[in-house]
């Protein structure tokens, strides 16, 4: 905390104030986050925003070391010496190719379209909140999930189902057409909410995250 303070002294003393760093998993996009951040973005014209994509496996480096201020994942459980807040929830879709026998319904039930159909994710179970809450989801509606893991990293979970035509997706994206018409998302008859988290170190003070967690954007919730 001393070391980040000093840091943050010298760089404005210079005229040079830092960038408020956001970090975001894989299972946020870009865009996603800055729907999130955008009212906090308007309240603090003075502030300017860097948007990193990071690893669950780093945030707590990049969170202590200074390396990003702030990380938005899809969790609930707050890691040790850091800081979480929920900042608001998501309706979750799911995405299948334009081949796929789901692609014509009109919209997907867990338990009767999903007992059979392989479901891509991005990491396994016991080792991702996100994974865990998807699987539960799913054992909570009466299937045992058919869990595959990608094998491409760190790109949008809808090219899961461009990678492989036979599997499906959660993903968080409008429906319809995605990628040109080979991917088409679904909605769920009963969708369920994924909550997005907020990570920060438990010394530091901010008054833009102050704004962010006090009137986040909206994430499309219903």
């Amino acid at each position: 905390g001393a070391q980040r303070l000093g840091a943050s002294v010298r760089r404005t003393a210079a005229g040079t104030p830092p960038a408020y760093v956001i970090g975001h998993s894989p299972a946020l996009s870009g865009g996603e986050v800055f729907t999130l951040i955008e009212s906090a973005v308007a309240a603090h014209p003075n502030v300017s925003v860097t948007i990193r994509q990071t690893f669950p496996a780093g945030f707590d480096e990049d969170l202590m070391s200074g390396r990003v201020d702030l990380v938005l994942r899809r969790g609930v459980e707050t890691p040790a010496d850091l800081t979480s807040a929920i900042v608001g929830y998501q309706r979750l879709r799911i995405a299948v190719a334009a081949s796929h026998p789901l692609a014509e319904r009109e919209t997907i039930s867990v338990t009767d379209d999903l007992a059979d159909q392989p479901i891509t994710v991005w990491a396994p179970e016991g080792d991702s909140f996100y994974t865990d809450f998807l699987v539960a989801h799913c054992r909570r509606s009466g299937i045992e999930p058919v869990v595959r893991i990608s094998r491409i990293q760190g790109a949008p979970p809808a090219t899961a189902v461009l990678v492989d035509d036979r599997t499906c997706a959660f993903v968080t994206e409008s429906p319809g057409p995605m990628f040109d018409g080979r991917v088409v998302v679904k909605d769920f008859d009963v969708p369920p909410l994924s909550p997005v988290q907020a990570l920060w170190p438990s010394h530091t003070v901010s008054d833009f995250r102050t704004t962010l967690l006090t009137r986040p954007g909206l994430l499309g919730q219903p």
